[in-house]
């Protein structure tokens, strides 16, 4: 603007003409018209400078001001927006743009909605439209809708400034793009609603939040923040801890949502609940952090968090619900959390999307302390993909239950050190939270760190909590690189281990270090069920219910496809004082290479039962030949009991032609081993269904319960 002073000019459609006296705009309710409690204003221009103001006064009777600028330019408002009338609602409508400047202020009792809409509606039959060309119907009735008929409706930004309603009250930004450039907005214990529009539409305000209909594009909401984290955030609808107040609700519509550093905050203090963060999105959802250099030449990264905590109290935190066609969230410590620090429950996190990417440290959290529940992570996406560190967490720090994560995806891949945890922390004496995760594909990449870490599925107990269940139904299961699927219990004093179950799938695939497991140290050990269609194949691989010390009982491990395949490998339910866990496995075929092993024994209790029933069962499938150059026959021969020990003990071996080893022509079997080990209490039992049992060189299988009485058998 090139004038001395900012413009506030009437245009005589309601009352007088002509510019108003500044710096200090008096904005007096004769200027306008009044129709019950709503007080109607006409303005050709609305600019407010640095170091001016301007203030609507009237009687306390109106309960709406109600502004419109019908002129052709934007409003520049860089100076204190005031209002004297007690808990008047303020909107200030103008359809070719709003920009809030670092003056820009709101000192008003009431709510305050600003808009680029072309029309206010008024319930049913009222209306009052920016354009002097439309006929507008003045009613007593309270602004119900904006409407757009703008082919691009203009955006609206706040830059640098902070826009603060009284506790309880409401802020709406409803218009075309919508920016936030260091902006925050404020309404305590109050709502937040932001609609962005792109084409013709409705906006509709209501006590569910906010409705768009009869629109064809959304806009772009963008948030970006370099400032110093002080704890306020762009969009805060936190309570008061002094007043120990409940959070508001944030209410979010448009096209595409971008943060970049920003801060979503609603936490909740005191005995109520919080309020829900909704965010409605056609398109993408950006969450990342900030990277940008201040003033000293000095790089900074800020992290974006949409937080809706309950802080202190026994007020249960609210949920955050997104509903969008993407969400991409990126960068240390960046992403959503919903905990709960005091004595309420931490709130539920609901993504439905098309495709989550979390990358670079990205987190969702729903943590839960002292005494509270933990709310659950619910993702139903088409694809979530998980990079870096990132992580979906909900741990339990306190006495209660942790919440659960549930995934319902096309596919699920975890790369590098991706993890996604329902622990028990150390000190907890809660109980760990359930992992389910159902769709098409599993994939866990690991890449790990130095200190062994990698990608992870965990229900882990740390404390005298009981670990939490992972149960897995989808038709493809990989785990590559030292992934790990584990409900594990940590400590000596910790809680039973968790269950894992991987069922409906058509292969299940374990390689290079990966393994699958329910180890405790001293509880018992929980069980892994298996079951495919096709094929459960371990390569360098194991799958393990073992107890380390003390009574605890090993778990049982139920394996059930057409094809087993253990490439040294190995499948344990081993315990120490307690018993060992049992063993079952049901295939069509079980083929499994030299080192390979399968084991339940026990060091002080029971021995655990092995069972393999299979119509045809390899257990010799890799073979190798002799070099021509022959060695002396004697060197080859051997006591035929030259295996003897001292105790009580089972084996299963496998025997050459006559209780000889093969001659130096045949091949010989790189045999793996099935055993039920031995114990001071009783030897265990492996019990083997097969209509043939297939070996190498026409060898034989071999029992011997003790060297002095071997019974063969064909």
């Amino acid at each position: 603007m090139n004038n001395a002073f900012g413009e506030v000019a009437l245009d005589g459609s309601l009352g007088p003409s002509g510019a108003l006296p500044g710096p200090n705009f008096p904005i007096t309710y004769e200027l306008g018209r009044q129709v019950g409690g709503n007080l109607f204003h006409s303005f050709s221009a609305f600019n407010i400078n640095a170091g001016e103001s301007a203030t609507f006064s009237g009687p306390g009777t109106i309960n709406n001001i109600i502004s419109r600028v019908t002129g052709p330019g934007s409003s520049t408002i860089d100076g204190p927006l005031q209002s004297t009338i007690p808990g008047a609602n303020l909107y200030l409508m103008n359809p070719n743009g709003v920009l809030f400047g670092p003056g820009g202020k709101l000192d008003i009792s009431g709510s305050f909605h600003m808009t680029t809409a072309n029309s206010i509606a008024l319930g049913a039959d009222g209306l009052f439209a920016a354009s002097l060309g439309e006929n507008s119907v003045l009613t007593a009735s309270q602004p119900s809708a904006f409407r757009f008929t703008s082919a691009q409706p203009r955006g609206i930004s706040v830059d640098d400034t902070v826009l603060q309603v009284n506790d309880g009250k409401e802020l709406s930004v409803i218009g075309g793009d919508i920016v936030l450039r260091n902006g925050r907005l404020l309404a305590k214990s109050g709502n937040i609603r932001m609609a962005s529009l792109a084409s013709p539409g409705e906006v509709i305000a209501n006590a569910q939040g906010v409705a768009v209909v009869n629109v064809d594009h959304l806009g772009t909401i963008e948030i970006t923040d370099s400032r110093p984290f002080d704890g306020v955030g762009n969009l805060d609808v936190a309570g008061d801890l002094d007043k120990r107040a409940p959070s508001g609700n944030i209410y979010i519509r448009s096209g595409e949502l971008k943060s970049y550093g920003g801060f979503f905050h609603s936490n909740t203090f005191g005995s109520v609940n919080g309020g829900v963060t909704s965010i409605k999105v056609d398109g993408n959802v950006l969450i990342s952090a900030n990277t940008f250099t201040n003033e000293t030449g000095k790089e900074f990264t800020k992290s974006t968090t949409i937080q809706n905590d309950a802080a202190l109290g026994t007020g249960n935190a609210g949920e955050i619900i997104i509903s969008s066609g993407s969400v991409q969230i990126n960068g240390p410590l960046t992403g959503i959390s919903s905990d709960g620090n005091g004595a309420g429950n931490s709130g539920n996190i609901v993504i439905t999307t098309g495709d989550l990417v979390m990358e670079d440290g990205a987190r969702i959290a729903s943590i839960v302390g002292n005494t509270g529940i933990g709310g659950d992570i619910r993702v139903t996406a088409n694809t979530v993909t998980m990079t870096g560190s990132a992580a979906l967490r909900t741990n339990i720090s306190g006495v209660d239950k942790a919440g659960n994560i549930i995934i319902n995806a096309g596919s699920l891949r975890m790369e590098d050190l991706a993890t996604l945890d329902a622990s028990v922390r150390p000190g907890a004496e809660g109980d760990g939270g359930t992992v389910s995760i159902r769709g098409d594909a599993l994939l866990i990449r690991s890449a790990p760190n130095e200190n062994g870490l990698g990608a992870k599925i965990a229900v882990d107990t740390f404390g005298p909590g009981n670990g939490g269940d992972i149960d897995i139904k989808v038709n493809s299961v990989t785990l590559l690189d030292q992934a790990v699927i584990e409900a594990n219990s940590r400590t000596e004093t910790s809680g039973t281990a968790g269950n894992i179950s991987l069922t409906e799938a058509a292969q299940v695939r374990i390689e290079n270090g990966s393994s699958i497991s329910t180890q405790t140290e001293e509880a018992d050990g929980g069980n892994i069920n298996v079951q495919a269609t096709d094929l459960v194949y371990l390569r360098d691989a194991e799958i393990t219910t073992s107890v380390g010390g003390g009574q605890g009982n090993g778990g049982n491990i139920t394996i059930d496809p057409t094809f087993v395949v253990l490439s040294t490998s190995k499948i344990i339910a081993n315990a120490s004082g307690g018993n060992g866990g049992n063993i079952s496995i049901t295939a069509d075929n079980l083929i499994a290479s030299s080192g390979s092993r399968i084991q339940a024994s026990s060091q002080l209790g029971i021995d655990g039962t092995i069972n393999v029933s299979a119509p045809e069962n390899n257990v010799s499938s890799g073979i190798s030949t002799l070099p021509e150059n022959f060695q002396d026959p004697g060197e080859l021969l051997q006591e035929g009991c030259g295996r003897r020990t001292d105790v009580d003990r089972s084996t299963f071996g496998v025997a050459g032609k006559g209780g000889f080893p093969a001659a130096p022509g045949d091949y010989l079997t790189e045999m793996s081993s099935i055993r039920g080990g031995y114990s001071k209490k009783r030897a265990a039992r492996v019990s083997i269904n097969s209509r043939r049992m297939k070996t190498a060189s026409k060898q034989r299988v071999v029992y011997m319960p003790d060297c002095a009485d071997a019974n063969s058998a064909e």
